[in-house]
């Protein structure tokens, strides 16, 4: 266990009682990891003890513990040590490489194995991951036989390298479900510097200079001058030519850096010297937009790189994007600070990266093949990171010309659990009944901040919602209630909700059609328009499912197997039950015991929305969660049980949904959702003795590819 779930326990043990959202409050964390620390704390307890010991009501968590069990439990806490937890191979690459980082001396493989309570052969199997990170981010590690290992770098290279490792880090913690406490980490790193204090200091140069900075640019400047502090405090310096630095002690950026480094000195009284407030200063001006004047010769070369861009970029496209005023000066800001983050060695992490390629994978490619003129003038290659960031500034261009060309037409987000499963299924049906601008499709978690960034004319989720904003919830099977309830929040956006059923026609396509009526614009050609459009629309209607098969769009029969089916299983609740389904999976290799306990998780602290009909749930988790290959898997009840949801209640039919991606089951799951509808389908599955008959029924009624 982790030390907050020691304590955590330890607390429980005194009182037997306490409230979940104090206890957020108290260890600073959401109530969401406090639900996984109790979790954790009964699964350790049924582990030590042999019971199910901590039960929760509401928001209030209790223990229910006999005598005997405690005085055993107290006597197994005083044997460990926080230090015996065995780590991830992840959690122990990243501690040792901090070590690295941090030493200037050799690290011997024996002295890993005491501090991480792991064997040698073990750590040489971490070192073969210590070896790859240190080659793909250029390290000097140096390992000599019979002293061990060793990073040969400078001290202002030692910080770079570990504001990556932090930042790499803290993508490990959102991206698995390692359930590691960041502040732990931060707490073997800092040994002489508390976060907060740095973060006040810099929240009060914020204020006092009137510039603020965005959060990620924020919490980068923070582990940065914790690290220079920290350094600093053990002598090590880093080394900065005053005269190459392009920050002006005139500069506001420069004087906030100053003015913070003097607040620090007096916090933990220490002298810093100036080259530090360079490197901080630096820091700053490349996390925020810099300003050059007209008549800088710089400037000129950044009119024309940017002018170049957006040419080539709108011929690629055939969209004209040269007279967008708003394109052409935030560009060419962005490019401004893209060049003086490379002339620094600056780096600028893009947290939204991977979901803007995928997002725009034509715009990203446009941008990557026609960025040679940014490429030459920095004589290197651009990052992922910077074009994606390029990426935006078209992507909002583009939506631009989309508004001024098309009739306005409702924004609008889903929202489900994960992001994923039953978003998806509403996202297929409501293309059937709407002609909706489907910004994104989201989880829960991100739905607040989504909001802050984003102008949405309507919300529908597939679980209850507390944001005050138009919204409505609705069944994944969108049935006729659900539609006439967005109908109505459509009326009070102001929409007209006549012929709310539309074709869409945009992109290329409305260019083809486009092309086609002027072609055809005699009245006598009326037949020859006909034809002409309907060869098109079966060229498109081919591309489509080429591109979905090339994809790997699953059948139904492919993710349902015979071997993923379970009968009349004896549960008793409804925890019970998606452990049912989620075991089927798991014995056959499709996921990991984490997905299982994220899917009962969610229902923990969303409520029964899994539940999308009558008699039937659907759980499912986040697919970043030890999913191996899509899958779903079917268990049928012995006893239905109830998941708190007087609608649908009592449960007889799980159907464990888990996806390796975000689209290759969609197919899959609109014919389970229109099996559903069918009263045979249950009798098939009643009747059933091994399950082969309910996959015969299937592929009888499945979607045929």
């Amino acid at each position: 266990m982790k030390i907050r779930q020691k304590l955590l326990l330890n607390m429980l043990l005194k009182s037997k009682q306490e409230n979940i959202k104090e206890l957020a409050k108290e260890f600073n964390v959401s109530v969401r990891t406090i639900r996984n620390d109790l979790e954790d704390i009964n699964l350790y307890l049924e582990e030590i003890v042999g019971l199910d010991a901590i039960k929760i009501n509401s928001n209030n968590v209790y223990l229910n513990i006999r005598k005997d069990d405690e005085l055993k439990l107290n006597a197994k806490n005083k044997e460990e040590d926080y230090y015996t937890y065995r780590l991830s191979a992840e959690e122990r690459v990243v501690l040792i490489l901090s070590q690295l980082i941090l030493s200037e001396s050799y690290l011997t493989i024996n002295s890993l194995c005491e501090k991480l309570y792991v064997s040698r052969g073990t750590i040489n199997s971490d070192i073969i991951l210590i070896k790859k990170w240190s080659k793909d981010h250029s390290v000097n590690l140096i390992s000599r036989k019979g002293k061990g290992l060793k990073i040969d770098e400078s001290e202002k290279r030692r910080r770079s390298l570990l504001m990556t490792l932090i930042r790499e880090y803290n993508d490990l913690i959102n991206k698995s479900k390692l359930e590691l406490d960041s502040i732990d980490m931060y707490e073997k790193l800092f040994k002489n510097v508390i976060l907060n204090d740095i973060r006040e200091i810099i929240m009060k140069s914020e204020k006092e200079f009137e510039l603020t900075l965005s959060d990620i640019a924020f919490d980068a400047l923070l582990i940065h001058i914790a690290l220079a502090v920290e350094r600093n405090i053990d002598s090590n310096y880093v080394s900065l030519e005053a005269d190459n630095c392009e920050v002006s002690k005139e500069s506001t950026q420069y004087k906030m850096a100053e003015y913070m480094i003097k607040e620090i000195e007096k916090k933990y009284n220490i002298v810093m010297p100036a080259e530090e407030v360079y490197y901080v200063a630096l820091h700053i001006y490349g996390k925020s937009t810099p300003k050059i004047s007209d008549d800088n010769e710089e400037w000129i070369y950044i009119q024309l790189i940017t002018d170049n861009l957006i040419e080539k970029v709108s011929r690629y496209f055939n969209v004209d994007f040269r007279k967008d005023i708003r394109l052409y000066e935030d560009l060419s800001k962005h490019i401004a600070g893209t060049i003086f983050r490379f002339k620094n060695n600056l780096t600028l992490k893009n947290p939204l990266r991977e979901a803007l390629i995928d997002e725009y994978k034509d715009i990203y490619y446009a941008v990557e093949n026609n960025s040679t003129k940014i490429m030459e003038y920095i004589n290197q290659e651009l990052t992922s990171d910077e074009i994606a960031y390029i990426v935006l500034h078209f992507a909002a261009a583009m939506e631009r010309v989309k508004i001024d060309s098309e009739e306005h037409i409702p924004s609008v987000i889903i929202v489900c659990s994960t992001g994923i499963g039953t978003a998806k299924l509403v996202l297929s049906r409501l293309n059937k009944y709407f002609n909706f601008n489907v910004k994104k499709v989201i989880a829960l978690h991100n739905l607040k901040k989504t909001l802050e960034n984003e102008n949405v004319d309507l919300i529908i989720s597939t679980i209850k919602i507390d944001e005050k904003c138009n919204h409505v919830v609705v069944s994944p099977l969108l049935k006729n209630d659900d539609v006439e309830n967005i109908n109505s929040a459509l009326f009070r956006a102001g929409f007209s909700v006549n012929n709310i059923r539309k074709e869409i026609i945009k992109g290329r396509f409305a260019s083809d059609i486009y092309k086609l009526l002027e072609k055809y614009g005699a009245e006598d050609e009326e037949e020859l328009l006909r034809d002409e459009i309907r060869k098109l629309l079966n060229k498109e209607v081919a591309e489509e499912k080429k591109s979905e098969e090339e994809g790997g769009v699953l059948m139904l029969s492919e993710v349902l197997k015979r071997e993923y089916i379970s009968l009349d299983v004896e549960c008793k609740d409804w925890i019970d039950a998606i452990k049912a389904s989620g075991e089927v999976l798991k014995n056959n290799g499709i996921i990991e015991n984490d997905y299982i306990i994220d899917a009962i998780k969610n229902v923990q602290d969303l409520g029964p929305y899994i539940v999308i009909t009558k008699g039937v749930a659907i759980p499912h988790a986040n697919n970043k969660l030890g999913v191996n290959k899509t899958a779903i898997s079917l268990v049928s009840l012995k006893r239905p049980v109830d998941f708190s949801n007087s609608e649908n209640d009592p449960v007889k039919y799980v159907f464990m949904l888990a996806t390796k991606d975000s689209n290759s089951h969609v197919l899959a799951l609109a014919d389970l959702v229109n099996l559903l509808e069918d009263q045979n389908f249950f009798k098939c599955i009643d009747d059933s003795i091994d399950g082969m008959e309910i996959i015969n029924y299937i592929k009888e009624n499945e979607t045929k590819i």
